[in-house]
């Protein structure tokens, strides 16, 4: 039986959608085309000498800029049969809380960098591949959580209380708990390369104040019907498109697929950007914390639009918004 498109959620959409356009490295992104650049994720700004923009993925506790978290619980409940007598047990998974956070980054090709408004959610559509464990299906699953699971659970769901059981006394119960935790988590990390579908223009840097392309978000006024039947698009690829893209974004994966055999040059990250969450972090770091005043990156009105995967400077009709790129569509 054939899915259909209303299963599909948006990871999928952004799977579909990114698999239409040719990769290429970031130091080769050619300003004001809708192209799909890759480069390592390096973050930009500085708090008190310490790596900005900088998040630690709760379960891996590596630094990222981008990460999503579904924590769960596990319960025995017990129930009995009063015309048998009999009673059976099952096992649910209450959730515990479900996080995500992102932060500005660039896309760095070895000195070339592009700046991702990543900070700003409602402009990215993302796909990532989840961090997995062999042993069980893709989750991770625990009595003792890692330091930035319990941390996380602090601060977002205080009135939590951590699974003990002193007594070990075996009373029967309902409804018991088992100390059992499971999460799927998945993250952009710090030098991890990714790929990232939208428009570079030149701008300048709201971090450092120099020079920088930015990625501007897509809208789907960038591509038209004569485009797609050009480049033989499905309905499903299309409706996909316009459900992305109604609202302008950038769609954005880490998965292998959309990053292999693209030939990234190294970036050099400084230590403080490395490190990995530990124990001293504690109180001397923000931990899952809002940015208290974020940094605000403008988009970038762009008056001339370069078709994807040709060389013409299409003229812009008109700019609806600024950042939204509308061509026309009698010259190409």
């Amino acid at each position: 039986m054939g899915c259909c498109f209303c299963c599909m959620n948006d990871e999928q959409k952004v799977d579909m959608v990114l698999r239409k356009f040719p990769a290429k490295p970031a130091r080769e992104a050619v300003d004001n085309m809708l192209q799909k650049v890759v480069g390592r994720v390096v973050s930009c700004g500085e708090i008190q000498g310490v790596a900005g923009n900088v998040l630690w993925a709760p379960a891996s506790g590596k630094p990222c800029v981008f990460y999503s978290i579904k924590i769960e619980e596990e319960y025995k409940v017990t129930e009995h049969d009063d015309e048998t007598g009999t009673s059976t047990t099952r096992s649910e998974w209450e959730t515990i809380l479900e996080d995500s956070q992102s932060r500005d980054f660039y896309l760095q090709d070895g000195a070339v960098k592009i700046l991702v408004n990543g900070a700003n959610s409602e402009k990215c559509k993302i796909s990532s591949e989840a961090q997995v464990d062999d042993s069980d299906a893709g989750w991770f699953r625990s009595k003792e959580p890692p330091l930035g699971v319990r941390q996380l659970v602090g601060v977002r769901n205080p009135g939590f209380s951590w699974y003990t059981d002193n007594d070990h006394d075996g009373d029967v119960e309902v409804r018991r708990r088992t100390g059992d935790l499971r999460w799927t988590e998945r993250s952009f990390d710090l030098n991890e390369t990714l790929a990232c579908l939208g428009v570079p223009a030149q701008g300048v840097d709201a971090y450092t104040g120099q020079p920088v392309k930015i990625m501007q978000p897509i809208n789907e006024e960038c591509l038209t019907e004569e485009y797609f039947e050009q480049n033989e698009w499905s309905s499903f690829e299309k409706k996909s498109w316009h459900t992305l893209t109604k609202e302008a974004a950038c769609l954005i994966s880490d998965k292998e697929e959309f990053v292999e055999g693209i030939d990234v040059l190294p970036a050099m990250l400084s230590a403080a950007m490395m490190q990995p969450l530990n124990p001293q972090m504690i109180g001397t770091v923000p931990l899952y914390q809002p940015i208290a005043n974020p940094v605000v990156i403008q988009p970038i009105p762009i008056q001339t639009y370069v078709m994807p995967g040709q060389g013409q400077v299409v003229p812009v009709v008109q700019v609806a918004h600024p950042g939204q790129v509308i061509p026309s569509t009698s010259n190409y």
